[in-house]
């Protein structure tokens, strides 16, 4: 075992052992991921560069870490040609049960927050959306509670077929001063 995943496993070890945020009764989590550059050597060139031109190879890294400590419980990473959500979906189990995880809204996939959702018990998640996403309210809670259907891209269901044409998510919205 690498020094790294030694660390990674002495950092999970404390984020599951932290008592559960008392207001939502749930271990709050964020997945984010950034890019940093490595050493310009032969074996790193197979990261690839983030910009066109750039001196230096760069690295992707997904992390699922702590909201309150920020410290790391898992991470993914490689190479700048693959996408954040193929890193984060590497991620998925990793969450402990009772645990609201945040992501940001350029992780938004139908196949990772269906495997997010399904890999561990009571492990929902939140994320804003874009203005312009499609969906169909099914259910109404309250005015800004709802239980929509979203539609699966075709690209999505060509790389996960198991997936159904929608699939359903909680849209919770918040009044502001500007409606």
């Amino acid at each position: 075992m690498s020094e790294f995943s030694k660390e990674l496993q002495i950092t999970a070890e404390f984020c599951h052992e932290r008592p559960i945020d008392v207001f939502s009764k749930h271990i709050p989590l964020d997945v984010d991921g950034t890019h940093f550059k490595t050493h310009n050597t032969e074996e790193n060139q197979h990261f690839g560069f983030a910009q066109k031109g750039a001196s230096l190879p760069s690295v992707l890294a997904v992390t699922l870490m702590s909201t309150r400590s920020h410290l790391v419980s898992d991470a993914a990473f490689g190479p700048v040609t693959n996408s954040e959500i193929s890193y984060a979906q590497q991620l998925v189990g990793s969450a402990p049960d009772d645990s609201l995880t945040l992501f940001d809204r350029g992780f938004t996939s139908a196949e990772l927050f269906t495997t997010w959702r399904g890999a561990s018990s009571n492990t929902p998640w939140l994320t804003p959306i874009k203005a312009k996403m499609r969906y169909d309210i099914v259910e109404s809670y309250t005015e800004h509670d709802h239980l929509i259907d979203m539609p699966v891209s075709p690209q999505a269901q060509k790389l996960a077929p198991y997936l159904d044409k929608k699939w359903q998510a909680r849209l919770i919205s918040y009044p502001n001063a500007y409606g």
